[in-house]
C-alpha cells in the first residue's frame, strides 16, 4: 500500500533503446511523473521507444506527492506526461487547470466509463477495492458480505486501512461519487469506530496484528496465510494518464498516452506482472460519474470522521 504523500521522487529512470531514429524535427524525449508500479512503467515506456524512437524519463513517485508536485511546478514543469495508480490524483491536477485536452482518437480507445466527460485524462488499467484476510482468524462464512458490512459493529478491532494511502481515498472518493455524501459520512464514522490506520494492511493481516484489512486487488503479494475476498458492492478504480498543458513535447506526450491505453500498451499490461485489469474488457464497471469525482470532498469527510488530521501531511 502506498501511503499519503509516501516515497520520495527517486532519480530520473531514462530507457534509451537505441530504436529506430524518430523523424526530421520529432521530439526524441518526454519526462512522465509515473506513480505506476515500476516494472509495468519501465515496460510502457520501453515498448513506446521501441515503437516510436523517442525515449522515455520515468520520474517516480506516490500519487499525492506527484500530484502535489505538479501543482506546484505549475507552468514550469519539466513533465510531459502524468501516470498515476488512482484517478483522484489525476482530478487534483485537472481542477487546477494544468492538464491538456487529449486527442479525440486517443479518447476514443477508453470505454466511456474509464474517462471523464472532460477528456482531460483516460484510464489505463483498472483495479478494484477487496479484503485481505488471515485465513486462520476468519473462515469464508465470516468474511464481509461487502465493502458497507465493515462499518458495522461486528467487525470492530477486525480490520485496518491505509487512511493516509492514496489507495484507500480512492475507495472512499468512488463510495462518495456512487451513493453520495451522507452515506459515504455515515461510513465513514464506522471505519473510525472499528479499524486501525496502518501503513501496509497486507502485512498488518500476515504479521497477526489484525483479522483483515482493506487493499487494491493488485497490490496483494500472497504473504503468510493470507487470502483475498472481493468486495461486490465496491466499484473499479481505475488507474490513469494524463498530459500536462506546459509540456514541452505535447504531441510526443499524446502519442505515448495514445501507445498505453491502445493495442500495444493494453497487451504489455496483460503480459506484465502486474494484476491490474486492461481497460479494454475490464472485468467489472467503475463508477459511471467519473466526471463527478471530488477528492477533496473525500478528504473532507475522512477529516470530519477522525481518520485523517486536520491538516494533513502532503
Amino acid at each position: 500500500m502506498r501511503s499519503y504523500g509516501g516515497k520520495a521522487l527517486v532519480a530520473a529512470i531514462v530507457l534509451a533503446l537505441g530504436a529506430c531514429a524518430s523523424p526530421p524535427g520529432a521530439a526524441d524525449t518526454i519526462v512522465v511523473y509515473s506513480a505506476q508500479e515500476q516494472a509495468l512503467a519501465q515496460a510502457w515506456a520501453r515498448g513506446f521507444t521501441t515503437d516510436t524512437g523517442i525515449e522515455v524519463i520515468l520520474r517516480d513517485g506516490a500519487d499525492l506527492a506527484l500530484a502535489d508536485r505538479l501543482i506546484a511546478e505549475g507552468a514550469e514543469t519539466p513533465a510531459d506526461a502524468f501516470l498515476t495508480e488512482n484517478a483522484p490524483a489525476l482530478d487534483l491536477v485537472a481542477d487546477a487547470g494544468l492538464l491538456a485536452d487529449l486527442d479525440r482518437a486517443t479518447l476514443d480507445q477508453v470505454p466511456s466509463r474509464y474517462r471523464p466527460p472532460s477528456g482531460r485524462w483516460i484510464g489505463v488499467a483498472v483495479r478494484t477495492p477487496a479484503f485481505v484476510y488471515d485465513t486462520a482468524e476468519l473462515s469464508q462464512a465470516e468474511l464481509p458480505a461487502g465493502l458497507l458490512e465493515l462499518a458495522q459493529p461486528q467487525w470492530q478491532g477486525r480490520w485496518g486501512a491505509g487512511f493516509f494511502g492514496a489507495d484507500f481515498q480512492a475507495v472512499v472518493t468512488g463510495l462518495l461519487a456512487a451513493r453520495g455524501p451522507e452515506l459515504t459520512r455515515t461510513w465513514l464514522r464506522g471505519v473510525r469506530a472499528n479499524a486501525t490506520s496502518v501503513l501496509d494492511p497486507q502485512q498488518a493481516v500476515a504479521d497477526g496484528i489484525m483479522a483483515g484489512g482493506v487493499i487494491s486487488h493488485d497490490d496483494w503479494t500472497g504473504p503468510g496465510r493470507t487470502a483475498l475476498h472481493p468486495f461486490p458492492d465496491a466499484t473499479a478504480t481505475v488507474s490513469g494518464g494524463a498530459v500536462l498543458r506546459a509540456g514541452e513535447q505535447q504531441r510526443a506526450a499524446q502519442r505515448f498516452l495514445a501507445f498505453v491505453a491502445g493495442p500495444q500498451g493494453q497487451t504489455i499490461l496483460r503480459a506484465s506482472t502486474s494484476a491490474k485489469y486492461p481497460v479494454i474488457a475490464a472485468p467489472m464497471p467503475s463508477d459511471p460519474r467519473l466526471g463527478a469525482l471530488d477528492p477533496a470532498l473525500a478528504t473532507r469527510l475522512m477529516t470530519e470522521a477522525g481518520l485523517l488530521p486536520a491538516a494533513p501531511p502532503r
